[in-house]
């Protein structure tokens, strides 16, 4: 279940996100995800769901078609995990 709906969302460019959250307006507490973020504004990689999978509900393993399809729209061939 949890694969299916990472695989609508990152299809759907975390449409759901977008209706709230507004790229620009994040402010990460990290350093980390403060270049997690500025990295993904300047490549327009801004997909929410390509690093934060397991940010709303119960944490569930990456699935091998999950993380092609990361791959895929991000072009990285690892995901930046920011939990």
């Amino acid at each position: 279940m949890a694969e299916k709906a990472r695989l609508k969302m990152l299809d759907e460019n975390s449409h759901t996100c977008r209706e709230c959250h507004k790229m620009e307006a994040i402010a990460p507490m990290r350093k980390r995800g403060e270049r997690a973020h500025n990295d993904a504004l300047k490549k327009g990689n801004t997909n929410c769901i390509a690093c934060h999978d397991n940010l709303v509900h119960a944490e569930a393993p990456l699935t091998p078609a999950f993380s092609q399809a990361i791959k895929a729209v991000t072009g990285s061939p690892e995901k930046v995990a920011l939990r």
